[in-house]
């Protein structure tokens, strides 16, 4: 048996033992504490201590807890049994991850995506190896190497599925197995200061590895398709929608929080009769923004002209309403039925199939064609790194002739200066 959860995997321990890892003495001690319910109802052993052997600490606890333990369930007080994976494994450390309070302060469709994409890890069975037709959850921490998670990423990278014919095809997911191991790398960085001596040599088996996957998600909107859907939204008096595709366009804001939560006091709102408040639930970050400039000219003409509107003299309620709604009674949209919507208005206005994301991607690719620094962006996008805002930046023509009409003016002042220049 085990004595070391620094070398090997703890084992699943009776109801009520608990371990404890001691830094100082670099080992694991055993003891019996009873529940809460038990010490109530007056429990003989409260606690005890069983040491450091496991198999010593097995023989006292049958010895001398589970006799009363007996004698406590004969008596018809059930005795309830702790379930879940085993401690030290990896499906036990993404349990504890979900608890953090690193975890807790993601957003929710993060929480939503990492809880996903881990589950789908852990269930993956081995093909090959030492742990091979086992769930690799079931792997304890202390034997996930370096050289395990390549085997891992290399036997998700592919999935085999059925075609219509009957055919046994192979898929390549690069995607998900490269989300799979970031996140998988970020719960290990997320418990490594509790749990760090659980590690193979104290490190993250899943940092370094080599999982190349280009992100190239549908393209930017452009700015013809932008006044071409409003036009088609306004037509039908779905202003609202116009707004919200205005709003993403030009304050770059997420979809998944402004068109449902958004508040008629978040536009023009008490205290901030100038501003607009935009609130990036992703990253935990918000930010009020100016609606005119030093001299008074409207920064966002459109959007503020619609947003008036909807806003009128209501001091409560959702910003953008949905013209669906019943009189008197102003609801936000729902996330289905706008996407439903925006779709109907893609067709009849004669556009390709676009989705809020892509209004908001366009607004992006239009400050950086515009010259925007990557500070100015990631101050109007809310981005909290550079390396997030390169991801949204299309590399475009427009980008490349404003490049090299610098370079031919660099090149004619070098002329005037008599350096002698191809033409």
């Amino acid at each position: 048996m085990f004595q070391n959860t620094q070398s090997a995997p703890q084992p699943v321990l009776p109801p009520y033992v608990r371990h404890h890892w001691s830094e100082s003495k670099q080992n694991t001690f055993f003891r019996f504490e009873a529940s809460t319910r038990m010490r109530k109802e007056g429990f003989p052993i409260q606690y005890l201590s069983l040491g450091t052997d496991l198999i010593t600490a097995l023989a006292t606890y049958e010895s001398e807890v589970l006799p009363l333990l007996e004698a406590r369930r004969q008596n018809a007080l059930a005795i309830p049994v702790e379930g879940g994976p085993t401690y030290g494994t990896l499906s036990w450390a993404c349990e504890i991850y979900e608890k953090t309070t690193r975890f807790q302060n993601l957003a929710e469709l993060t929480q939503k995506a990492y809880r996903k994409t881990n589950r789908l890890s852990c269930n993956h069975i081995m093909r090959a190896g030492p742990y091979a037709r086992r769930r690799f959850g079931d792997v304890p921490l202390p034997q996930i190497t370096p050289a395990l998670v390549d085997s891992f990423y290399n036997e998700f990278l592919f999935v085999t599925e059925t075609d219509k014919n009957g055919k046994t095809v192979a898929r390549k997911r690069s995607g998900t197995a490269a989300n799979c191991v970031h996140n998988l790398r970020a719960m290990v960085n997320g418990i490594r200061r509790q749990y760090g001596h659980l590690l193979h040599n104290g490190v993250n088996p899943f940092e370094g590895v080599y999982a190349p996957h280009k992100k190239k998600g549908p393209p930017a909107v452009k700015i013809p398709q932008l006044a071409t859907f409003v036009r088609a939204a306004d037509r039908k008096g779905l202003f609202s929608v116009s707004a919200i595709v205005l709003f993403a366009w030009e304050m770059e804001a997420r979809i998944s929080h402004f068109p449902h939560k958004m508040t008629v006091n978040d536009y023009r709102g008490p205290h901030h009769e100038e501003e607009v408040f935009v609130r990036a639930e992703k990253v935990d970050r918000e930010r009020y923004f100016l609606l005119h400039d030093d001299n008074g000219k409207p920064l966002y003409p459109a959007l503020i002209q619609r947003l008036d509107k909807l806003k009128a003299n209501r001091t409560s309620g959702p910003l953008f309403v949905c013209e669906e709604s019943t009189p008197g009674e102003p609801r936000a949209w729902t996330s289905g039925k706008l996407n439903r919507v925006v779709s109907d208005i893609c067709k009849e206005a004669g556009l390709p199939h676009l989705t809020l994301t892509q209004f908001r991607k366009g607004g992006l690719t239009e400050s950086g064609t515009a010259g925007l620094t990557t500070t100015q962006i990631m101050s109007q996008s809310i981005h909290l790194t550079e390396q997030t805002v390169q991801i949204y930046l299309e590399k475009n023509q427009e980008v490349a002739m404003e490049g090299q009409k610098l370079r031919l003016r660099w090149r004619r002042k070098k002329a005037k200066r008599g350096i002698d220049i191809v033409t």
